[in-house]
């Protein structure tokens, strides 16, 4: 398969180029991502200034076709990918969005650059998944690992591709694996997304000529205790894989407000 990836954590990030070089043995691979960081951009496009699609050279020999970075957004990336990167009959089979530095979870699908890229794809008529290794972030000893979340999708990307396919391309599939090695994963859950919020906070700060400033932090208010919801699934040791529709109409309200 011919497959464009991408993610929100940049280019230089372990997660897509783990995924990328693993996915590569077998399929063309496309990677075309955020020069810098763009975590939590959601689905931002650049309007205000000009985008540069520029070709990103690994430290490494690489068996990915091409590799390009964008001044842009995660969406920007995605949306430039299939007009220039892909050209006449050179199309995607899939986008892929990740490996994500930290889970998508929940709330977190509202914000994410990552799940935005994906949307992206989707939107554009290509089978599309979102990615995750929910490494914790309460957790500063924790060492990263990715093993789990490349090497599911290494084993699952041609049933993952057909799911896709069978859902006429309308969603896209949040996939979030525990940061651990993939034989610790103890299976699949099909998942909703829990129902936890955040309380938030804003630190004070203060630079170097007294200006003050504020630092968004947070602290995660669990709701769902439900096996069945892509937070605890995650928790328990399970892949979690999510079904996102992108058309956001509330149905219910829209049958209520033909009465008013």
């Amino acid at each position: 398969m011919n497959l464009l990836i991408t993610n929100d954590d940049g280019i230089h990030a372990t997660g897509i180029n783990e995924l990328a070089e693993c996915l590569a043995a077998k399929h063309n691979v496309y990677v075309v991502a955020p020069d810098i960081e763009k975590s939590a951009t959601s689905a931002a496009i650049t309007l205000q200034y000009p985008l540069r699609i520029k070709e990103h050279k690994p430290y490494k020999m690489t068996n990915v076709k091409k590799y390009y970075h964008v001044n842009g957004t995660p969406a920007d990336c995605v949306k430039i990918a299939l007009k220039v990167v892909f050209t006449g009959e050179n199309q995607p089979d899939m986008v892929i969005s990740g490996i994500n530095h930290g889970p998508n979870i929940g709330i977190d699908v509202r914000y994410s650059g990552t799940v935005a890229a994906a949307f992206e794809g989707a939107f554009a008529g290509f089978p599309a998944i979102a990615v995750s290794s929910a490494i914790p972030f309460n957790e500063p000893g924790h060492v990263p690992k990715f093993s789990a979340a490349v090497n599911f999708i290494r084993d699952n990307i041609e049933k993952l591709h057909e799911k896709c396919i069978a859902l006429k391309n309308k969603c896209v599939l949040n996939i979030n694996a525990p940061s651990a090695d993939y034989e610790q994963i103890k299976g699949t859950r099909i998942t909703r997304l829990n129902s936890s919020k955040y309380r938030d906070f804003y630190k004070e700060i203060f630079d170097p000529v007294d200006r003050t400033h504020y630092w968004l932090t947070c602290e995660k208010i669990q709701a769902d205790v439900d096996d069945f919801t892509d937070d605890i699934a995650v928790k328990n040791g399970f892949v979690s894989i999510t079904p996102l529709k992108y058309d956001q109409t509330d149905y219910e309200a829209l049958a209520e407000f033909k009465t008013l």
